[in-house]
């Protein structure tokens, strides 16, 4: 029965101290101090998910389980959502997820399976998913994906333009750049016209 839950969280002794407790808030806080070693520190999802597992049980209870099908059950649950959790599936996905699962406990072929649960058990369990986690399931999502925080900022420096530093009339302006060229190509063809007119006088 490698592949069965039973007793994977709560072993028999737990279940029968569980059911035997009397009120609503001892069950809670015994769930609490049961998980608390899994639930981490965040309050607002460790909250979520002894409420969760509560009322998966409470379930059970309200429906006569056997000790043996309420800590299956709550495996099941248990593992669905966590599995369902880490690895952000979408709902669909998460819910046949579930329901391979649930018939892993329902017919009973070992070592794959084990008839744990009745097909009327199996409905009755899918219909209390279905209407409740599965209803919730995207607020489940938003609640235990993990957030990713981006912290920037920004600042201003000033760095001196090395222009600045050149000697006055180092970069003269366009325009007079212009103006020194015509008047240095003038200078040539004045030049090139006055060799040629004496070459001529000369001839």
């Amino acid at each position: 029965m490698s592949n069965s839950l039973l007793w994977k969280d709560l072993d028999l002794a737990s279940t029968e101290h569980y059911v035997s407790l009397k009120d609503a808030q001892s069950r809670w806080d015994w769930l609490r101090d049961r998980f608390s070693k899994e639930l981490g520190n965040d309050e607002d999802r460790v909250k979520i998910l002894v409420d969760l597992f509560y009322y998966t049980l409470q379930f059970g209870i309200d429906k006569s389980f056997t000790y043996d099908k309420l800590s299956a059950l709550l495996s099941i649950i248990k593992q669905s959502h966590e599995e369902s959790m880490n690895q952000f599936l979408p709902a669909t996905t998460s819910f046949e997820n579930f329901k391979d699962l649930l018939i892993r406990h329902c017919v009973n072929r070992p070592p794959y399976s084990v008839g744990l649960f009745t097909m009327q058990d199996s409905a009755m369990i899918t219909d209390f998913v279905s209407k409740g986690y599965y209803r919730h399931y995207m607020l489940y999502k938003y609640a235990f994906t993990k957030k990713t925080e981006l912290s920037f900022s920004t600042y201003y420096t000033y760095t001196k333009n090395p222009i600045d530093d050149l000697p006055a009339g180092f970069l003269q302006p366009l325009k007079l750049a212009q103006e020194e060229n015509e008047k240095l190509k003038k200078s040539e063809e004045e030049a090139s016209r006055n060799g040629t007119e004496d070459e001529k006088k000369v001839g």
